[in-house]
Order: C-alpha cells, then sequence, then structure tokens
C-alpha cells in the first residue's frame, strides 16, 4: 500500500466509515454494505461489522484462510480503495458503545490495496462498421491553440473502440518512424457524427497505453472538463447524444445477437 492508502484506510478505520465487505462464495461474491469499529488493543488489525446470516460462510473463510475484499471510498470524486485480506476472529456481541453491541469480524492489516477510481459516465462500446462516427486525432503541444489545425506530421492513426462523455478509448498503430504516444500527452481530438459531418473539437490526454499483438496499442484517452459556458455546453450536450446513439445502436446489436442464440 502506498502511503497516501494506508492512511485513507486508518482514518476510515479511526472515524468508523462506511464499507462494503465482499464473500466469496461458490464462484460469485456476496456483497454488505458495513461499517469500520476501530483497532483492538492487542492485536495487528481492525474490526469490521459483520453482516447478518453469513456467520456459516465466514467461519468456513476462516478456517480455510481464504481472503474476503473490502472497498472503501477514498478522497476525491468517484475514487475508492479495494484491497484483499484474511479473517482472524469473529467477535459476537462486540461493545461499540456503552448500550450497543454487534457482531464483529477481525481482519488484518492488508499488504497490498488498489486505488481506482470509477467512472461516471456509460462507456459504449463502437462497432467500425456499425457506428456513424469518423475520428480524427493529433498530438499537440501545451502551447498549440486547440481551434487551429495541426500539420498532418502530428496525425495519429488510431481507431475508435469505445466512448463516454468523460472520454475515450482507441487502438493507435504507430508508424515506423512515430514516437511513441505517452502518458498525459496533450491531443486534439475531432469526432464526425451524422449525414452533415459536423465535427465536434475536443481536447484530450492520454491516461495510459497498453500493447495489443501486431504492434498495436490500446490507449484511453480522458478529455479536458468543459467549460461550464455556452460553447462548453452545447459541446457536452453534442457528445452526450453522440453517446445516446451510439448506445441504441449497441441495444440493438446485443438485441439481435440475443435473439440468434434463441432461435
Amino acid at each position: 500500500m502506498t502511503p497516501a492508502d494506508t492512511q485513507t484506510l486508518k482514518d476510515a478505520v479511526a472515524r468508523n466509515g462506511a464499507a462494503v465487505l465482499s464473500l466469496p462464495s461458490a464462484g460469485m461474491l456476496r456483497h454488505h454494505r458495513t461499517r469500520f469499529l476501530g483497532t483492538p488493543d492487542d492485536a495487528d488489525g481492525f474490526w469490521i461489522e459483520a453482516p447478518q446470516g453469513e456467520r456459516p460462510l465466514i467461519d468456513a473463510l476462516q478456517a480455510g484462510k481464504k481472503p474476503v475484499g473490502v472497498s472503501l471510498r477514498a478522497p476525491g470524486a468517484g475514487n475508492k480503495i479495494i484491497f484483499t485480506t484474511l479473517v482472524r476472529e469473529f467477535e459476537a456481541a462486540l461493545p461499540v458503545n456503552d448500550q450497543t453491541t454487534v457482531d464483529a469480524l477481525l481482519l488484518a492489516w492488508p499488504d497490498q490495496a488498489q486505488a481506482i477510481q470509477r467512472r461516471a459516465d456509460y462507456r459504449v462500446t463502437v462497432q467500425p462498421d456499425e457506428a456513424d462516427v469518423r475520428l480524427r486525432v493529433w498530438r499537440i503541444p501545451e502551447h498549440h491553440h486547440l481551434r487551429d489545425k495541426p500539420p498532418a506530421s502530428l496525425l495519429i492513426k488510431a481507431s475508435l473502440t469505445d466512448l463516454s462523455a468523460g472520454g475515450m478509448g482507441v487502438i493507435h498503430t504507430p508508424g515506423p518512424e512515430e514516437p511513441k504516444l505517452a502518458d498525459d500527452q496533450r491531443l486534439r481530438i475531432v469526432l464526425i457524427h451524422g449525414d452533415k459531418a459536423e465535427e465536434l473539437v475536443l481536447e484530450g490526454r492520454v491516461r495510459h497505453v497498453r500493447p495489443l499483438p501486431g504492434d498495436n496499442h490500446r490507449v484511453g484517452i480522458q478529455f479536458k472538463k468543459l467549460e461550464d459556458n455556452l460553447d462548453g455546453r452545447q459541446t457536452l450536450a453534442t457528445l452526450t447524444q453522440i453517446v445516446g446513439q451510439l448506445q441504441r445502436t449497441e441495444i440493438r446489436r446485443k438485441r439481435i445477437k440475443l435473439s440468434r442464440k434463441t432461435a
């Protein structure tokens, strides 16, 4: 765990913060909303309220030393921390104050945790042969004005794979002499959609680059937050409309696929 993640967990335990406990059972996970209850004086771990009706499963997980999952909110909108750990003890009727007792689990402090950011926007999968959306992407320097068209040498070969109001995924095929895309690379993005071939210009940043077979790369791109003015609101409305159109196409595709399976 990073120091920041460790401190976030300790703060949540100290203030009896909310958490989700995930118990594996028959190849699935049972998720339970719960809360932290503090730390014991004589053991290396922390208390969490035990979910009701799960004592047999908890006993089996403890006896088999099977990991359980825990997630909690982290600072920042949509952020959370997830980790796995072991059940060390089940305590019936643990006092939480002078009037209240609850069943509780003593969990071990985790060695590793992962901080993740949940997407706030629906992300639709794009099929190139079905989508009425074309894409052009340029790498641009920090000083470049977004509305100015960059030189052709900065154009990159990219095909759209998914899209949301907050970002998109593309498959990038770099040329032989083309430098690799780096994290936080600034991009000029043009989405061309509809019968009128209207262009929507967006600014983006590379968030991750992952290698694929055949010298291709899967690139995650986050759009710059749009200004809260007329142009920004119009751009967001148009982008949301495009995502909605693609979502309807995706639903029709899934329905056709399902009907073929059941035919």
